[in-house]
């Protein structure tokens, strides 16, 4: 058994739109062990590590802007946030 300080945590992916200036969810959750404790990028989280495989398709496509219906490319990997949600 895991110590409960390493246990899993599970994140919420939230994106920065730059039309309305909010974040907007993306409607993907990813686990991590070794995860942030608080609000991070991608970019910081993943410094040194390989994405997993499905935030790095998330991270070639767009989400729709809900105030502006606009597309919200996703590559800027320093504009999308991971949020614990445990």
């Amino acid at each position: 058994m895991q110590p409960s300080w390493m246990a899993p945590v599970k994140y919420s992916i939230l994106a920065f739109c730059s039309y309305c200036d909010r974040t907007h969810p993306a409607r993907l959750t990813i686990t991590m062990e070794d995860g942030p404790t608080k609000k991070a990028t991608v970019g910081e989280a993943f410094k040194h590590k390989t994405l997993p495989s499905n935030l790095a398709r998330l991270l070639n496509n767009a989400i729709l802007c809900p105030e502006t219906a606009n597309s919200v490319m996703l590559k800027d990997r320093n504009k999308v946030y991971l949020v614990s949600i445990n």
